[in-house]
C-alpha cells in the first residue's frame, strides 16, 4: 500500500531540517509528492526495477567506502590500536562515531532514486525478488507461477529510512522527538484499523508516545554509564612508540626482549644516492635509570613554517645533495618522523603542524594518516641545539664508579679528544657481546658500589647486552671523557626489499649515541652495538611474516589510495561517478516517458493481470452503486455475508459466481473454457435481471 499523502514530504523535510540538508529535503520529498498529482509515468518492467535496485546497492556501497574514507575512517581506526592515551583513544572513537552518523544521514539521498523511480512508475508494489540477488536466481531455476499481489511498496521502508538517519542527530531539545511522534502516529493512522473506535486508539498512541519519551530519559542515563565504565577498557589499549620526551628503556628487565615484525616504515632512494643506514626518531639528554628523557619536556618544541608551495620545510641552509624517501603511518595524524642525520630540508611532506625543538626531534601535530616525504642530509651539519653545559654532560653520581673503572681499562682518558669516540667502539666490539636475553644477575644483591646498578653490572660483570644498554653505556663514557652526548633512538635502515628500496620492521628498532665535535664543530653519530645484533633479531623472524607481509602491502596501497600523493584518491572517485552517471543514463535512456493518465497507466498494468477480465467486477460495481460496495481490504465472501440481508434471493448465485471469479484470479490451473463460459453468462444473467426489475 501506499503512503499517505504529503508523510513522505513532511519526512523529508523534517530529516533536511535536523540534518541540515533542509534544501535537499524540501526538493526530495516535491518531487515523490508530485507524483501523485502529474499523469505522466515511467514504464519499468520488472527487470529494469532489478537493474535500477542493483545500482541502488553500488551507490550505498561508494558511498559508505567514501565516507570510510573522507572521514578519516582509516585515520580513526588505527588511531584507536595505536593511540598513546585514554584522550588519544576517546578522540579516535569519536572520529569512527562521526562517520557512520554522516553516512547515515546520506540515507535518504542514497535510496531516493530508486523510491522516486517506483513513486513515478505504474506499479505500485515491487516484488520482493527485486530485493534479493539470491531470490531472482532461485526463481530463474525453478519458474514458479506468477504471484499476484505479493509484493512491497518501497515508500513505506523509505519512511523508516528517514526517521532512523534523522535519529543521527544528538539535539537535546524535545522538537525531534515531538517531530518523530507526529510522523509515526500520521503513518499509523492511515493503516488504522476499523474495529477499534477512535479514542481507544487515540488513547493508546497517546500512552506510547508518553513511555517513549520517559524510556529515553533512561536511555540517556544508561548510555552516561556505560562511558564511565569503559574508560579503564580503553586505557589499556594501544601500542608503544617512541615518545618525543622520554624513552623508557629495558635496560635491568630480566627475560628475552623481542621486537616485533610489522613493517613501520618503507625507505626509496634514488639511483646513485647512498641509504643511510640510521633515520633517528628521538634524541634525550637526561638518564635517569632506567628511563631517558629530553631536559627541556614539550615547551621546548617550536612551529617549523613551511615554504611557498606548502609541502617544503627547510631545517638548516645546506649545500646537501643526499636523498632518502621515508614512508611512514601517522596514528592519528600525529607522531614523530624518522629523519636522516644532517637533515637539511624535507620536501612533499603535506602536514600542517610541524614542530622540532634543540635536539632535533622532528614531530607532526596535525597531518595525514599516511606520509610520504623526500628528505635531503649531508655530512656538512645537523640543525641540532648546541650542547647544554650541564643537561649533555650529566651523569648520576650512582653510575660513576663503574664508569671510571671501565675508562681506566679502556685508557679513554690518555687518548685525544678526536680519538676518545673511537676508543670506546674499540672497546665494545672487543670485550662485549650482544644479547636479547637478559638473565637475573646474583651481582645485583652485591654489596660492591661500583656494580649496584643494571648499566653498572653491564660494563663490570656480564658484560652482554642490547642495543639501548650499549648506547646508554657509549653517552656516559662520552660524558665523563668530558664530549658532550645525547642519545638517541629511531631505526635501523637493513633489510632490502628491492632495487634501492628498503622495508623498516618493529624488530629493527635501534638506540645510539651523538656526540658533539668540538673540532669541527657539529654532532656526530656513534653506533658501538655489536654489528651482529641484526643477524640476531632476525632469528625472531615468525613463520607468519610472508602473510602478514602481504596483508601489509594491501594496506599500504590502500592507504596511499587514501592519503597518497597527488589527486589519486580524487580522480578515483571522479571515475565512479562518471561510471554511475553512465548506468544511469544508459538506463533511463532505454525507457519510454509515457504521458496519459496515471489511472490509465494503472488500469493497463490491472487488465495484464490474470482474472482482470472477470465479469464478476461488473457485478460488484452494479452493487456498489445500490450502496452495497466492499469495504477496503474487506474479502469478497465475508463482504456477501454482510450484504446477504439486502440482497435478492439468489444470493446463493452471487456465492457461486465469486467462488468461480477467485479460481480464475488466484488458481495457477485457472478456469477450463467451460467454466469460463459458465462465469461469463450468469454474470450476464444476473445484471439482466437486475436491469429488468428497474
Amino acid at each position: 500500500m501506499r503512503t499517505p499523502p504529503l508523510l513522505l514530504g513532511a519526512t523529508l523535510a523534517f530529516w533536511g531540517w535536523q540534518t541540515g540538508f533542509l534544501v535537499v529535503g524540501l526538493l526530495l520529498g516535491t518531487a515523490l509528492e508530485f507524483s501523485r498529482l502529474s499523469r505522466a509515468r515511467w514504464d519499468f518492467s520488472s527487470e529494469e526495477f532489478n537493474q535500477l535496485w542493483n545500482i541502488t546497492v553500488l551507490l550505498f556501497l561508494g558511498a559508505a567506502a567514501y565516507a570510510f574514507a573522507s572521514r578519516e575512517g582509516v585515520g580513526a581506526v588505527t588511531g584507536f590500536f595505536g593511540a598513546r592515551s585514554f584522550s588519544e583513544r576517546s578522540s579516535a572513537m569519536n572520529k569512527a562515531a562521526a562517520m557512520v552518523i554522516v553516512f547515515l544521514q546520506w540515507l535518504p539521498m542514497i535510496f531516493f532514486p530508486f523510491v522516486a523511480a517506483q513513486a513515478w512508475s505504474n506499479r505500485e508494489r515491487l516484488d520482493f525478488r527485486t530485493f534479493s540477488w539470491f531470490l531472482r536466481r532461485r526463481a530463474a531455476r525453478r519458474k514458479p507461477a506468477a504471484e499476484p499481489g505479493r509484493g512491497l511498496n518501497a515508500a513505506w521502508p523509505y519512511f523508516f529510512v528517514c526517521l532512523l538517519s534523522t535519529s543521527t542527530v544528538n539535539h537535546e531539545h524535545y522538537l525531534f522527538y515531538a517531530g518523530v511522534s507526529v510522523l509515526i502516529a500520521w503513518a499509523l493512522w492511515s493503516r488504522r484499523s476499523p474495529r477499534f473506535a477512535l479514542p481507544v486508539w487515540a488513547g493508546v498512541v497517546v500512552l506510547a508516545i508518553g513511555l517513549g519519551f520517559v524510556g529515553s530519559f533512561a536511555l540517556r542515563n544508561l548510555q552516561k554509564v556505560v562511558q564511565n565504565l569503559h574508560v579503564r577498557w580503553l586505557s589499556n589499549l594501544g601500542v608503544g612508540k617512541f615518545d618525543a620526551t622520554e624513552s623508557r628503556t629495558a635496560i635491568g628487565q630480566v627475560g628475552r626482549r623481542k621486537g616485533s615484525g610489522k613493517i613501520v616504515l618503507r625507505v626509496e632512494t634514488p639511483p646513485g644516492s647512498p641509504m643511510t643506514p640510521l633515520l633517528r626518531e628521538a634524541t634525550y639528554n637526561l638518564f635517569k635509570s632506567p628511563a631517558w628523557h629530553c631536559a627541556a619536556g614539550q615547551k621546548d618544541f617550536q612551529n617549523l613554517f613551511w615554504e611557498t608551495n606548502e609541502t617544503s620545510w627547510i631545517f638548516r641552509p645546506s649545500t646537501a645533495s643526499n636523498v632518502v624517501i621515508v614512508t611512514s603511518y601517522l596514528d592519528g595524524g600525529r607522531g614523530l618522523l624518522a629523519v636522516p642525520h644532517g637533515l637539511a630540508r624535507a620536501d612533499h611532506l603535506g602536514v600542517f603542524d610541524l614542530k622540532t625543538n634543540r635536539v632535533a626531534t622532528v614531530r607532526v601535530d596535525a597531518g595525514p594518516g599516511l606520509v610520504k616525504y623526500t628528505a635531503t642530509y649531508g655530512l656538512d651539519g645537523t640543525f641540532d641545539g648546541g650542547p647544554h653545559a650541564t643537561n649533555d654532560l650529566s651523569i648520576a653520581p650512582a653510575e660513576i664508579p663503574a664508569l671510571a673503572a671501565v675508562a681506566l681499562e679502556m685508557g679513554l682518558h690518555e687518548a685525544p679528544d678526536a680519538e676518545k669516540p673511537q676508543v670506546i667502539a674499540r672497546f665494545f666490539a672487543r670485550h662485549f657481546t650482544y644479547s636479547l636475553f637478559q638473565e637475573e644477575d646474583p651481582a645485583a644483591a652485591s654489596p660492591d658500589a661500583r656494580t649496584n646498578t643494571p648499566m653498572a653490572r653491564f660494563l663490570l660483570q656480564n658484560r652482554t647486552g642490547h642495543c639501548e644498554y650499549f648506547a646508554t653505556a657509549t653517552v656516559l663514557l662520552l660524558r665523563l671523557a668530558g664530549i658532550p652526548a645525547r642519545y638517541t633512538v629511531g631505526y635501523s635502515v637493513q633489510e632490502s626489499a628491492g632495487a634501492n628500496r628498503w622495508v623498516v620492521r618493529g624488530r629493527h628498532a635501534h638506540a645510539w649515541c651523538v656526540y658533539y665535535d668540538r673540532a669541527r664543530g657539529l654532532w656526530r653519530e656513534l653506533d658501538t652495538t655489536p654489528g651482529n645484533w641484526l643477524a640476531m633479531e632476525e632469528e625472531e623472524r615468525s613463520a607468519w611474516e610472508p602473510v602478514q607481509d602481504a596483508f601489509s602491502w594491501l594496506w599500504y596501497q590502500f592507504s596511499q589510495l587514501r592519503w597518497g600523493q597527488g589527486n589519486l584518491r580524487q580522480y578515483v572517485f571522479y571515475l565512479l561517478a562518471v561510471v554511475l552517471v553512465i548506468m544511469v543514463i544508459r538506463f533511463v535512456w532505454r525507457k519510454r516517458w509515457r504521458r496519459g493518465g496515471g489511472a490509465a497507466a494503472a488500469a493497463a498494468a490491472f487488465a495484464a493481470q490474470p482474472g482482470a477480465d472477470s465479469e464478476f467486477y461488473l457485478v460488484e460495481k452494479y452493487l456498489s452503486q445500490a450502496g452495497l460496495g466492499r469495504r477496503f481490504s474487506e474479502p469478497v465472501f465475508a463482504w456477501l455475508g454482510r450484504i446477504r440481508p439486502n440482497l435478492p434471493l439468489d444470493a446463493r448465485e452471487l456465492e457461486d459466481l465469486a467462488l468461480l471469479h477467485y479460481r480464475l484470479r488466484f488458481d495457477p490451473a485457472g478456469l477450463t473454457a467451460e467454466e469460463r463460459s459458465t462465469l461469463r453468462t450468469r454474470a450476464q444473467e444476473w445484471l439482466a435481471k437486475r436491469a429488468k426489475e428497474k
